[in-house]
């Protein structure tokens, strides 16, 4: 995966825009550039952050340990760390949704660290549990994930997750980014 090694394509936020599946945008984001698809994980693991209780801090944690990386503040061991934390925060998890936010979060993180072939899948992950969590903070009495990965609302948050995504990407602080490859 590549670290800016070239410009991020002219109108990738518009396009971001007008698609409506928002797994498939994070996959094509990821073929792009590693710290652009780290910070769009991150815009859209912040929006699961209603389905948070208050007082649980790992999932915050995280997405800014993995924004850091992006801005070069933080370094990959904090990632790390950081990302074991969270994901313990899912596994223990009281409900579906908290479930779903932390996991979204771990993946954001994981996608600092993860090998190149899997950049992808986990930044597709990313949107799909942010999904599911939105789901079941609606309908809590589902029990079953192919019940709300079928609803209406999982499919109407991929694609807002599109504008998410599309703000991300024009929002990418790459002043800071491109002083290292300069």
């Amino acid at each position: 995966m590549k670290h800016l090694s070239k410009p991020i394509p002219d109108g990738l936020a518009a396009w971001c825009r007008e698609q409506t599946d928002a797994h498939m945008v994070m996959r094509k984001i990821a073929q792009i550039d590693r710290r652009l698809v780290i910070w769009c994980a991150c815009a859209c693991a912040e929006t699961a952050a209603p389905f948070v209780p208050t007082g649980e801090e790992s999932v915050a944690t995280a997405i800014r340990a993995a924004r850091g990386w992006v801005a070069r503040s933080a370094t990959l061991k904090l990632v790390r760390q950081v990302s074991r934390r969270v994901r313990k925060a899912a596994s223990g998890a009281g409900s579906h949704a908290l479930a779903s936010a932390a996991l979204s979060a771990w993946k954001a993180c994981f996608l600092v660290y993860a090998p190149d072939i899997a950049a992808p899948g986990a930044a597709a992950d990313v949107v799909f549990y942010v999904a599911d969590a939105t789901s079941f903070s609606q309908d809590p009495g589902q029990s079953d994930p192919a019940a709300s990965a079928s609803s209406a609302r999982f499919e109407q948050t991929y694609r807002s997750l599109c504008g998410v995504i599309a703000d991300a990407v024009a929002t990418l602080p790459a002043e800071r980014i491109k002083k290292e490859n300069s």
